[in-house]
């Protein structure tokens, strides 16, 4: 698929600039497959369309694979009010530590480093609404898992989440596996349980053995997503 734009930016019609866009359709797969970012600030992966999440009143879990080639200060996800980036070389908190950014400039980190440059890595982030925030000072309440495992954070705000449209992995270097946005806050075993599984047959159906009914999107091995090679095994790249 080939989609091109002209722009018009001085009503001078003899200098309008044609900006194109190319896909690239993988063929559709039941395994697990990954993208690969070279760090081209004009590279990334858009989802403009998530009617479903805005569905979402009072939780939300957003999951997914990605391998770092190295540390780097990065958005692994980019929405209007819900950001994810990794940290490196910023007074806004430890090398390699996760930074989640919410509306009205509230922010949570992780405590410590959690990111691995070079290894395969699942992080999954749950957000709820704290409807008593007038009483306990906070807006959202953040759990975070890394690789299976929950990690502390620290930081809060008054504000709320938003997923809009929402743009994946800008700048990034290295490569992502899947995303995934639920409702509802998974618990630890929902997350480790189901880390490994593509939730979509390549048919873009759900299995039936896994009886999940709450899947608000998948970006992995569906005909939604058609990503292409390397392929994760147990979360290691090959």
């Amino acid at each position: 698929r080939f989609d091109a734009f002209l722009t018009d930016r001085d009503a001078v019609q003899a200098n309008d600039t044609i900006t194109e866009r190319y896909y690239r359709y993988a063929t559709p797969t039941d395994e697990l497959y990954a993208t690969r970012w070279e760090g081209n600030n004009k590279e990334w992966f858009q989802i403009p369309d998530l009617d479903k999440a805005k569905e979402i009143k009072a939780s939300i879990t957003v999951e997914g694979w990605w391998k770092l080639d190295e540390p780097q200060h990065v958005y692994l996800v980019n929405s209007a009010g819900f950001k994810v980036r990794a940290l490196h070389k910023t007074q806004l908190g430890s090398d390699n530590a996760l930074y989640f950014e919410f509306l009205d400039g509230t922010v949570f980190r992780t405590k410590r480093a959690v990111l691995k440059p070079g290894q395969w890595q699942h992080i999954s982030l749950s957000v709820t609404r704290d409807y008593l925030s007038m009483i306990t000072g906070k807006g959202l309440d953040v759990t975070c898992f890394v690789d299976g495992q929950s990690v502390e954070v620290e930081g809060g705000g008054q504000g709320e989440y938003k997923i809009t449209y929402m743009i994946l992995n800008q700048g990034l270097k290295g490569s992502m596996g899947f995303l995934r946005l639920w409702h509802g806050a998974r618990s630890k075993e929902d997350v480790v349980k189901n880390r490994f599984q593509s939730v979509r047959l390549a048919d873009g159906s759900l299995p039936k053995e896994t009886g999940l009914k709450i899947v608000c999107l998948s970006i992995c091995s569906t005909k939604a997503c058609r990503t292409a090679s390397p392929r994760i095994k147990s979360g290691q790249g090959s």
